[in-house]
């Protein structure tokens, strides 16, 4: 659309206002500037508060015992299991495990086969 005092083939430069200044650099179709704005602004009014929420205290760490280690310390023991991981030793003293399943929940480690005397 030209104005009267502009040449023919020249355009006048319209001011943009408001959300079409905001988003008219970006080239974002107008049914989703509405939606945009709201996810903007929320998320904006949002984060202060989550900044100063409290903090849980860290838990204490305990290293978890791995399966594999009971072997190493019980040298008696050539066959232990926590009921989802089965591990033995060899003739040579290396230690075979099996892989968990994926929705196995660990017990205590118990010995199920030692050496007979």
């Amino acid at each position: 659309m030209a104005a009267r005092n502009t040449p023919p083939g020249k355009q006048q430069r319209v001011a943009c206002r408001g959300a079409e200044a905001l988003y008219a650099p970006l080239m974002i179709p107008a049914a989703y500037r509405t939606r945009l704005t709201l996810a903007l602004t929320t998320g904006l009014a949002v984060l202060p508060a989550m900044a100063d929420a409290p903090r849980p205290a860290p838990l204490p760490k305990v290293p978890p015992v791995p399966v594999q280690a009971y072997g190493d310390k019980n040298a008696e023991c050539l066959e232990w299991t926590n009921g989802c991981v089965l591990c033995r030793k060899d003739e040579d003293g290396k230690i075979h495990c099996s892989t968990p399943g994926i929705a196995c929940q660990p017990e205590d480690i118990i010995c199920k086969a030692s050496p007979r005397k």
